[in-house]
């Protein structure tokens, strides 16, 4: 029997993967699918199952506060209960949100959906607002109550919880009356921040000046801060107001508003003094009420800090204003009611709609 050498066996076996090779490329030019199926064949082989499918989403959701929202899922969701905020209920195919006043904020929820063929991941992203109000539509609303008095009147409403506003005759000149008090009372307690004065010192005379409404204190502050010109200028540069004085006796809905504003959110003074102040502002008479405060359901323990004016004006009538910070169960918010030529009972009867209104609309 003839033996193979070494060398034989060698070149026998290139010539087996020679012809492989080329039998291998033929069919791989002649099928475009070979190497996918060639694969596919490998994990079929290796009893591997095809992938699942994977959706990734995320979602943003508005949700108002005491409404709810409901959003439809693919499927049934699942979630530990200690990833929902306590206004969030999961069951099923549903996602509900039922956001109280004090879940205003942002959230995140992640949820999952699994079986057999896909798995579905969602992240929502919850933004808990107010409920949207038309603005131009209560204005319109407040006209309508002013009727043919709309150019006698001068008012101003900022939500401090919405960033919104609207205003009509904001921006015209009004007379003041004890309103042009309120600037006196921040300036002061600025120097009190400053130690220039202690508290215990101006307490006394800015009750007197607040609450009871006194001319003879707001003169005594006055020459205290360095006269009429002096004060005029530090009003104008310290709390960024140009009509809301003493003498010229003048305002603007819109400057006295700032004024609260700013006030509300402490930009004036320290929190000792600014807490100061809205005491005495809360603590303004009670012969006061039959204004503003007369349309607010102080009942359901709303507040009102605000301070009031009364003058004769040039034109033979009256200005009986009033202003101030309304705290309410859904929102808080500035208004100014300003008027002219007018008597007290005719602005009392005003006043009652217009904030029974912007009451109900805001909260």
């Amino acid at each position: 029997m003839l033996k193979k050498s070494p060398k034989t066996k060698v070149i026998i076996f290139l010539a087996a993967f020679g012809l492989f090779f080329v039998l291998f490329s033929f069919a791989y030019l002649a099928n475009d699918d070979f190497e996918y199926n060639f694969q596919q064949a490998e994990m079929w082989a290796s009893d591997e199952l095809p992938q699942k499918e994977v959706n990734i989403q995320e979602k943003e959701i508005q949700a108002a506060v005491n409404s709810t929202t409901m959003v439809g899922l693919h499927s049934s969701f699942s979630a530990a209960e200690s990833d929902l905020p306590s206004f969030a209920a999961l069951e099923e195919n549903m996602l509900s949100i039922s956001p109280a006043l004090g879940d205003i904020g942002t959230y995140d929820i992640s949820i999952v959906s699994e079986d057999e063929e896909a798995r579905f991941e969602y992240t929502f992203h919850i933004n808990v607002t107010l409920p949207d109000i038309d603005f131009i539509e209560l204005k319109t609303e407040i006209e309508d109550i002013l009727g043919d008095q709309k150019s006698k009147y001068a008012i101003y409403v900022y939500d401090l919880k919405r960033e919104e506003s609207f205003g009509i005759n904001e921006e015209k000149i009004f007379a003041p009356g004890s309103t042009s008090k309120l600037p006196y009372a921040i300036i002061t307690l600025r120097d009190v921040d400053k130690g220039k004065y202690s508290l215990s010192y101006v307490r006394p005379t800015l009750e007197r000046l607040i609450i009871h409404g006194s001319n003879t204190a707001m003169m005594e502050l006055e020459e205290m801060l360095g006269g009429n010109a002096t004060y005029n200028a530090r009003v104008r540069s310290e709390l960024g107001v140009d009509n809301i004085m003493r003498s010229p006796h003048v305002v603007q809905a819109s400057d006295l508003g700032r004024l609260y504003i700013g006030i509300y959110h402490q930009e004036y003074l320290s929190k000792e003094t600014n807490d100061f102040l809205l005491y005495l502002l809360l603590n303004t008479g009670a012969h006061y009420d039959n204004r503003i405060k007369q349309g607010l359901p102080v009942e359901r323990g709303v507040t009102f800090a605000h301070k009031t004016g009364w003058v004769t004006t040039d034109g033979g009538g009256e200005a009986y204003n009033d202003s101030g910070i309304v705290y309410g169960e859904l929102t808080d918010y500035v208004i100014v009611v300003l008027d002219k030529n007018t008597t007290p009972n005719e602005a009392v009867k005003m006043m009652k709609p217009i904030s029974e209104t912007i009451y109900d609309a805001l909260n």
